[in-house]
This record gives structure tokens, sequence and C-alpha cells, in this order.
């Protein structure tokens, strides 16, 4: 560590040290307050969400979500260890619920899942 002498004669932390300090603390104050306010987290689930969902409907609901548009229910069944029908009664919960809309697809026989925002 620099040490430098105060106007005291006493030897300390160089100015620098603190204004480099102050400056990290500063960031991290920044980055607390956004991501408070942000309220919703990298995965796109709101705190309510995350708190009101089971472990498996928040996978599903985020992963629909950063898919940046419409998943179909064979897509999600096909990357989760759900059989179909376990799959479609999380989804009809989570379309109960407001969180998505599901279309009936009868070109590829399965819904189309989407976001509701």
């Amino acid at each position: 560590m620099i040490v430098a002498m105060n106007h005291h004669g006493h030897l300390g932390p160089a100015p620098w040290i603190w204004l480099v300090l102050g400056g990290i603390l500063l960031i991290v104050v920044i980055v607390a307050v956004l991501s408070y306010f942000r309220g919703r987290q990298s995965d796109g689930l709101s705190r309510t969400e995350r708190r009101e969902l089971n472990s498996t409907q928040a996978e599903i609901l985020a992963m629909i979500r950063q898919n940046g548009g419409p998943m179909l229910q064979t897509e999600i069944a096909n990357l989760l260890p759900y059989d179909i029908e376990e799959i479609a009664g999380m989804l009809k919960n989570l379309e109960s619920r407001g969180l998505i809309r599901r279309e009936w697809k009868s070109d590829n026989e399965t819904y189309e899942i989407t976001a509701v925002s």
C-alpha cells in the first residue's frame, strides 16, 4: 500500500486511495439502487412473480420471456424434464394468472405460447 505523510507529519494512506475507494462505493450504491428500482431480474421475472410462482412455473415464464417471441408448447416440453400433459397444466395455470397467452396452431398441432407484459 502506498503511504504519504499527512499535514501533521503522520504516515497514512495516499489521498488518491480515498478517491478510488469513494468511487468504488459510489458505483456499488448506484448499481444497488438501479437493481432495486428496475423491478425485474435478469430472467425477466418481477419480484411478485418470483414469490408467487413455483420454481417450474417461474422457469417456464422466464424461458418464454427470454426467447424474445412466441414459443411452441412442444418446444417448451422438449426443454424441460416433464411430459407434455404436465407442461400443459403449468401453462394453463400461467394463462389463468394472465402471464401468458396460448393460441392453438393447427398447422403445428400445438399451442403457441406468448408472454404477456
